[in-house]
């Protein structure tokens, strides 16, 4: 499910990764309190550390308007663009690598040539009304790209 907002566009995917980092990091600090030996406080210190890194990666997923333009904010990346150079945005679609559905998510085509998709955004077709959502992330993107400051 994707969420647009005025300034923002978010999925719920990034709520799902936070939990499952909120998940390591308590588990982790739960057996670094229980104190098991000196090996096994760090495992578990590292499982904490993973957990809270995971826990702010994906609070941040998603596309957001600021002055310095259009930030798409990846899991693994962040990647700003300046409206100028944002030539079109589509829907894509990809197959699923092992089972029979597709991946819909936007993609920024830009003035240089490249293409980027925004997989932090992606959805499957398969779920009621996500072609409808990304179409309206893809309306906001295109928004935010024509209302830009000369």
């Amino acid at each position: 499910m994707i969420i647009v907002g005025r300034r923002t566009i978010r999925s719920l995917w990034s709520l799902v990764l936070f939990c499952v980092g909120a998940m390591f990091l308590l588990l982790g600090l739960s057996c670094v309190v229980a104190g098991w030996g000196l090996f096994a406080t760090l495992l578990y210190s590292l499982i904490a550390a993973g957990g809270a890194a995971i826990c702010t990666r994906a609070a941040r997923m998603g596309a957001v308007r600021c002055r310095r333009g259009v930030v798409i904010r990846e899991f693994l990346g962040t990647s700003v663009l300046q409206p100028r150079s944002i030539l079109a945005v589509t829907v894509g679609q990809v197959e699923h690598d092992y089972l029979p559905f597709h991946t819909v998510f936007p993609s920024i085509a830009l003035a240089d040539g490249d293409e980027i998709p925004v997989m932090s955004l992606a959805t499957y077709d398969f779920i009621p009304g996500s072609r409808r959502q990304v179409t309206q992330a893809v309306n906001r993107l295109i928004a935010w790209a024509d209302r830009h400051p000369e």
